[in-house]
């Protein structure tokens, strides 16, 4: 009941325990009665608290439970020398394949006889009796699952569990099956082993560039490659540079510039030169990989020496070069003979005979076509083909070609539109018009049964852009890096393709790139081909 407390001036709860005691006189009636009281409001507040204490501690021990339960970690709690089970959650059930049922009061050996015998009970013997926790990384158990023995591969942690009066009682085990992440890394250990013996066969060196901090991290092979043995040399873009030949390194520069660009591939052969002085030849091959704002920040890549290659191909270019210039000669004097053939053929009215000789003449264009291509070539390859750069105005070279190709077909009509005018270049007036006529030509060729080629020309920045765009049979994805490549056809056994030797392309993207500009195209199949290529104004 309230009861006033004069010294904080208020009523507050107190408990009462009450004795009466009756006081007989000598009659035995009851004279009076003797009361006690005694105040046992804390008695009644500290069992008030160890209640509330209690449920509090019943709540928490029921919540820890449900966390045990859900957990998505195998928990477990073994308790005593025989490791008896007194909680197994679902997911460690599941991992050992065994029921709740199953598992629960029973010794965890005794239950589970395939894990015995494997370490387990040392690690758990060792926390028990020191108090010591332990981990333990990829640990091999043998289990059952559905009837058969698995081998299963855990990352766990064995805590003592302590009582109240600090003395350990059992054991708390977390574990995690991490079966298929050792599986993957085994494979990918296997994987890169079977990379490594086919890098070590090849002769390749492998790369990493980190673009942002401009490093390079490499195999030995790499190191090899530019003549050194050392590997700790401070391999980073412009240590690089510093290893190819003056002549190339803009190629090489401006070939990088378009894979982080553009292509995100990387493709591109150079000239290094060793220690020692001598001269190699290199091929890189790389793909770039970007940030979410499409910043490049990564180059993967391969590296090959292929000096030996380029050697052989140095022969065979001057094989093909003194094989051209062979057949120059005589070719050139059949063609004058035709033609005066043909003059004497009209001039006596034999127009069967006169239009054959003109089929012939044609015939000879086009031997004419593929010396002097064969030429190119190899002039190309030795660094001898000329050029006479000079500054005129691309926009009438380019009505100039059109107008010349457009004498050659009745089939097509080329038309020219959204060109900018005025567009002024400094290269080689004759050799961007080889490349013009080659591009316009391919459009009609594959384009059968189409009837518009159609020619743009427009600035981006310090560059202009001339497209050449077909409505012909298209160029599949995967093949646009390969049609500039020397020899390289499209489809080359199709009877439907005009025959070729594959070098027309190939010549258009190193006049391109000798003129510091770049060449691509945008096609798929059935939809056509567009050509660009870019020079700098």
């Amino acid at each position: 009941y309230d009861t006033f407390n004069p010294l904080t001036s208020s009523y507050e709860i107190r408990y009462w325990t009450i004795k009466a005691a009756p006081i007989l006189n000598d009659a035995e009636d009851i004279s009076y009665i003797v009361f006690s009281l005694t105040d046992v409001t804390e008695v009644i507040n500290l069992a008030e608290n160890e209640r509330l204490a209690y449920e509090a501690v019943e709540l928490q021990r029921k919540q820890l439970y449900s966390l045990f339960m859900q957990a998505p970690v195998a928990i477990g709690i073994f308790i005593g020398p025989n490791y008896i089970v007194e909680l197994a959650n679902p997911t460690l059930c599941t991992l050992f394949g065994r029921t709740e049922d199953e598992l629960y009061g029973k010794p965890i050996f005794e239950v589970m006889p395939e894990s015995a015998g494997v370490g387990i009970e040392d690690h758990l013997d060792s926390v028990l009796y020191t108090g010591r926790p332990y981990v333990g990384t990829e640990q091999q158990i043998p289990v059952m699952r559905r009837g058969k023995q698995k081998i299963v591969y855990f990352n766990f942690v064995y805590e003592p569990l302590h009582e109240v009066d600090g003395s350990i009682s059992g054991v708390i085990a977390v574990a995690t099956d991490v079966t298929e992440q050792v599986h993957y890394r085994h494979r990918l250990e296997e994987s890169e082993h079977r990379v490594n013996m086919a890098l070590e066969a090849s002769n390749l060196g492998v790369w990493d560039l980190d673009i942002p901090k401009d490093v390079i991290t490499r195999n030995s092979r790499y190191d090899e490659i530019f003549g050194y043995k050392d590997s700790n040399l401070p391999w980073n873009s412009e240590f690089l540079m510093e290893h190819i030949v003056p002549m190339d390194r803009e190629r090489a520069r401006m070939a990088v510039k378009k894979a982080y660009l553009r292509t995100g591939k990387l493709n591109a052969q150079a000239r290094i030169k060793w220690p020692d002085g001598s001269l190699h030849w290199i091929h890189c091959i790389g793909t770039v990989y970007y940030n979410e704002k499409r910043e490049p920040v990564r180059m993967l890549g391969t590296i090959q020496d292929i000096t030996e290659r380029k050697e052989k191909e140095r022969h065979k270019d001057e094989f093909i070069s003194a094989v051209s210039h062979e057949l120059k000669t005589p070719v050139t004097s059949l063609k004058a003979f035709c033609q005066v053939l043909q003059r004497k053929f009209v001039e006596s009215e034999s127009p069967v005979a006169a239009e054959m000789l003109g089929k012939m003449n044609t015939q000879i264009n086009r031997l004419n076509i593929v010396i002097q291509d064969l030429l190119d070539v190899t002039r190309i390859e030795g660094d001898r083909l000329q050029y006479r750069h000079d500054t005129f105005v691309f926009n009438e070279l380019m009505s100039e070609i059109v107008e010349e190709v457009q004498r050659t077909t009745d089939t097509h009509t080329i038309l020219i539109q959204n060109t900018d005018p005025g567009i002024e270049i400094y290269g080689d007036r004759e050799r961007i018009g080889q490349v013009l006529t080659n591009l316009l030509t391919n459009a009609v060729k594959y384009s059968p049964g189409k009837d518009l080629v159609i020619v743009s020309l427009k600035r981006e920045k310090d560059t202009m852009v001339c497209s050449i765009k077909d409505f012909g049979i298209g160029i599949p994805p995967e093949k646009h890096n390969s049609v500039f490549e020397r020899f390289y056809r499209v489809k080359e056994n199709d009877p439907s393709l005009v025959s070729g030797l594959g070098l027309g392309l190939y010549i258009c993207h190193e006049i391109i790139k000798r003129q510091n500009g770049m060449i691509w195209l945008d096609s798929s199949v059935g939809k056509g081909a567009t050509f660009f290529f870019s020079l700098p104004l």
